[in-house]
């Protein structure tokens, strides 16, 4: 099984749950956690290449990111209980799932998404 297949699977029934663990290590600059920079899901760490997106909620920003596996998460940040949950994945196009790139092909890598990384957990539900 792909381990895009792993890691959806652990998404689905870990939000069915109500719960889905998730570290995530963000930049903090002139606020906490203003961008994820990587994320560890199902004992993976994921490097994230890409904000593509990011919203407010009352309590929470979200955040839309592509990670060096090429495949889209949607991390929420709750900042009420400075906690961090996976709401959603989608798996990339392609067959692999990596979209037969890997992070050492050019991509942003720690210094420019991370210069001044904190780690955080958190987990929804």
């Amino acid at each position: 099984m792909g381990n895009w297949r792993k890691v959806a699977i652990a998404a689905i029934i870990g939000m069915e749950r109500g719960f889905v663990n998730v570290t995530v290590q963000a930049y903090s600059g002139y606020k906490a956690n203003e961008r994820p920079c990587r994320f560890r899901l199902d004992n993976r760490s994921y490097e994230v290449l890409e904000v593509l997106d990011r919203w407010y909620g009352s309590d929470s920003v979200y955040f839309k990111v592509r990670a060096e596996d090429q495949n889209h998460y949607i991390l929420r940040y709750n900042s009420g209980q400075d906690e961090w949950s996976l709401e959603s994945f989608r798996r990339a196009s392609g067959e692999d799932g990596d979209g037969g790139r890997s992070a050492a092909d050019g991509k942003a890598g720690p210094s420019s998404l991370c210069s001044s990384p904190r780690l955080r957990s958190g987990q929804a539900g």
